[in-house]
């Protein structure tokens, strides 16, 4: 097998666990190595290690939020289709459902291609934000684990001397990690000022599906309407209304949720820029 195809391999691996990327595979090892080891040791987190922890559980449940409300929205799919249906049946009267269910097709078109915008692909919203959080988990985290060598380092340098065979020269290799420790504190730092601006983007994308739910909402008012119209002659928009109040309920709770959880990545990427 050649390097090529072993890479190949393991990328299909960890892609095949769960993981968008190797990246993120590795900034989740890292982070669950030393997490386990802390709480065997009975240590407390570093607040820096413990802060990336939030934002990286927080983004994963957006992932979860996300995929959630798009099943919510395959379930509305059929909703346009059935008020043409009942339209059809109205012939004359059924002119104001029609128009409804042009709206609520165009709606629910814009709303998916949010999503698509927001959700899929390498370079989509909640890609960005994800990656540059775990990019810093993986600084953050290495840094740490470079602290505990340099920490070893200059022990076995008080305590060992001679350890070492004369062609190591432990005051190089302390400075050698020293200086690959403080290039690491530099890219998180780089990493929190990206995880900012993708929350900024991220919030603004959010509002942008706001705005649809507040249309969605608008058409469900305009089908009780039509539904209490249309009551007295048998044909009512009853099923209908009650399908889209549980979902835009779900919708309302979900992207309230992801809301919730995009403030906990900014309010932690504030408190992380105080520790650099």
């Amino acid at each position: 097998m050649t390097p090529a195809d072993s890479a190949g391999a393991l990328r299909a691996m960890v892609t095949g666990m769960g993981f968008a990327s190797y990246h993120a595979f590795q900034a989740h090892a890292l982070a669950t190595e030393l997490e386990a080891r802390a709480r065997q040791l009975a240590r407390p987190m570093d607040p820096l290690q413990r802060r990336f922890l939030e934002m990286s559980k927080a983004i994963d449940e957006v992932q979860r939020e996300i995929l959630e409300m798009k099943e919510a929205f395959k379930a509305i799919r059929t909703v346009p289709l059935n008020m043409r249906l009942i339209a059809s049946r109205l012939e004359n009267a059924g002119g104001p459902i029609s128009a409804i269910s042009v709206n609520y097709s165009q709606m629910l078109e814009e709303m998916s291609t949010w999503v698509t915008t927001f959700a899929e692909g390498e370079s989509c919203v909640f890609a960005r934000i994800r990656d540059a959080i775990l990019n810093g988990q993986f600084l953050g985290f290495a840094t740490a684990v470079e602290a505990e060598m340099l920490a070893v380092f200059r022990d076995e340098k008080t305590r060992l001397a001679g350890i070492y065979p004369a062609s190591v020269k432990i005051d190089d290799e302390i400075a050698e990690v020293a200086r690959h420790r403080a290039q690491f504190l530099r890219q998180t730092a780089d990493s929190l000022r990206e995880v900012e601006q993708e929350a900024k983007r991220f919030a603004r994308s959010v509002l942008d599906m706001k705005r649809y739910v507040t249309g969605l909402s608008s058409t469900r008012m305009m089908c009780k309407i039509e539904s209490a119209t249309l009551a007295e002659s048998g044909t009512a928009l009853s099923g209908i209304v009650e399908q889209l109040d549980s979902c835009q309920d779900e919708i309302e709770s979900r992207l309230a949720r992801v809301v919730e959880l995009n403030s906990i990545v900014q309010n932690n990427t504030a408190m992380l820029r105080s520790l650099l």
